[in-house]
Formats: C-alpha cells, structure tokens, sequence
C-alpha cells in the first residue's frame, strides 16, 4: 500500500515536471531535460548538463549524451 502512494506521488511530480518543462521551453527555445537526481525530480537546460559535465559533477566518462539518454523527459 505503501508503494503504490509513493509511485502515484512520483508519477504525480514527474507529470509536473514534464508540464513546467513545457512551458519554460516556450518561453525561452531551450532544450529541458527531466531528470531523476537522488530521489528528487528536477529539470535541466542543456547548458546546465554541459556545466555539470566540465566541472566534474558526474562521474568521469560521463558525457552529455549519457545524461541525454537516461533524461525521463527531453522537450524538442
């Protein structure tokens, strides 16, 4: 019982997400990525990707097209 609120609470945020990255792309033509960071749900340009990316904040071997393809959600 407990699972099934804690996978409707996640799919609830991720819907959220999905909607703020939406409109955020209208505004400014940016790409946004939703991402699954630790336990938390949470958007990225792709220029903030390329920043974590140099300044080590993943792994080595890390590249952006690595992140790219574990995002949830990538607007077009």
């Amino acid at each position: 019982m407990v699972n099934i609120i804690r996978n409707i609470i996640y799919q609830h945020k991720v819907k959220q997400a999905i909607k703020q990255a939406n409109e955020l792309h209208a505004l400014t033509n940016k790409r946004y990525f939703v991402m699954a960071v630790g336990r938390k749900i949470q958007l990225f340009t792709k220029q903030d990707l390329k920043f974590l990316v140099a300044t080590r904040k993943f792994r080595k071997g890390v590249g952006i097209a690595d992140l790219e393809r574990i995002a949830i959600y990538t607007t077009i």
